[in-house]
């Protein structure tokens, strides 16, 4: 009997012991946010940009987002990237569009992804000396293929109309020369 109220002792204080005990748990394993420097190692891009489209597909959200400052990989000034339907990211939630956020993706074999646990976040929230890191890592990015072709075409456009008027300018002269020139021989 004795052995009996021992063990049922020290069952309660085990018990008890572990009520007081509550180590620090996460549904995730990402749940806690890297330095920026770990962040910067750990992800293949890094760009703040602006929400334009969010399309909802089966499995996940395709965002379209309109870049607008990259610090690593990505030169373009648009691209789509995949995130979780529901949760988008652990720190920001599905993108929104017209939202401005600073992303860290990685690219899944043809399509970028913003994870579950990405360092992604809100540009608003982002801390001054986080994006003090990053300004020392911006990467210039290039022109969209129409802003260029619009260019081209309006440059190359007037240059024609310059041309083709100052054709008809020496054409006219020439008629009127040769009219004269015809009307005094006769």
């Amino acid at each position: 009997m004795k052995k009996n109220m021992v063990s049922v002792l020290l069952l309660c204080i085990v018990l008890i012991g572990t009520l007081f005990y509550a180590p620090q748990v996460s549904a995730l394993s990402c749940a806690e946010f890297t330095k920026i420097e770990e962040a910067y190692d750990r992800y293949e891009a890094i760009i703040v940009g602006t929400v334009k489209k969010v399309d909802r597909k089966k499995t996940y959200n395709s965002v379209t987002i309109d870049i607008e400052r990259s610090f690593k990989s990505l030169t373009e000034r648009q691209i789509q990237v995949r995130e979780d339907i529901k949760w988008g990211s652990v720190k920001i939630g599905p993108s929104q569009v017209g939202e401005s956020y600073l992303y860290f993706l990685n690219d899944q074999g043809g399509y970028w992804e913003n994870s579950v646990c990405s360092h992604s976040q809100k540009l608003a929230d982002v801390s001054s000396s986080e994006l003090q890191y990053l300004d020392e890592k911006e990467i210039p990015l290039f022109s969209l293929p129409n802003e260029e072709f619009q260019l081209e075409v309006s440059s190359t456009g007037e240059t024609i109309t310059w041309t083709v008027a100052t054709i008809m300018v020496i054409l006219l002269l020439l008629v009127i020369i040769l009219w004269r020139w015809k009307s005094k021989r006769k």
